[in-house]
């Protein structure tokens, strides 16, 4: 193993990284990516147009307006059963539908990091620090500044989402994880109409279960 790293300098650098990662980080990379005919049925429901996990389909210069806009708040927190549980709103303008998609769900810190930031800072790898090294994620242990710091975190998410700045497979993370609800039929910026009378796609941790499992 060790002649095999020596005479390839990018496999040291996995290597290194997979190292550093934590556990929740080494578990996105071996879950590894959703089918890709999924990904972007599920994606497309919301007006994305996915050419794979990594990459998006090229948006006609006549459409750059007529597309998603994704946008989530960290609006507080509350106590619960001696628990500290964290307020997410979010909502999502779909291309063509007046009114958008809005809804709210509540989540622990360690299920934000662990199932949400993790992953993310996993599939993006070397480019993380680029986008976030402003708005580091919130520390363990709930400290003061957790709500703002988390507020912080999300901001740079949702305006890397809406400039398709990230990768298709964090939108499809994203969504899943906040628990987006069913959209209409809508006309994506791409042209194409997405009929969502389909049967729902499974959630990420039902797929992530059944790739353990193979």
């Amino acid at each position: 193993a060790r002649e095999a790293q020596e005479a390839n300098p990018a496999l040291v650098v996995l290597v290194v990284a997979m190292a550093e990662m934590t556990a929740p980080e080494l578990a996105a990379v071996a879950a590894g990516d959703p089918d890709p005919a999924q990904l972007r049925g599920y994606l497309a429901r919301y007006g994305y147009k996915a050419a794979d996990a990594a990459s998006w389909e090229r948006l006609p210069e006549a459409a750059q307006q007529a597309i998603p806009t994704f946008e989530l708040c960290v609006s507080g927190h509350e106590e619960q059963d001696g628990h500290t549980w964290y307020i997410l709103g979010c909502s999502v303008l779909l291309p063509g539908v007046a009114a958008p998609l809005i809804w709210e769900l509540r989540h622990r810190l360690g299920a934000l990091r662990e199932r949400w930031h993790d992953p993310v800072k996993a599939m993006l790898g070397p480019t993380y620090d680029f986008h976030f090294g402003g708005t580091p994620f919130a520390s363990k242990g709930g400290l003061p500044g957790t709500t703002a710091r988390l507020q912080g975190w999300c901001a740079t998410l949702v305006s890397c989402i809406n400039r398709h700045a990230v990768p298709p497979r964090i939108v499809f993370l994203t969504f899943q994880f906040v628990e987006a609800p069913e959209p209409p039929a809508i006309k994506s910026a791409w042209g194409a109409t997405c009929d969502n009378t389909k049967e729902q796609q499974q959630p990420l941790e039902q797929q992530q279960q059944q790739q353990q499992q193979q």
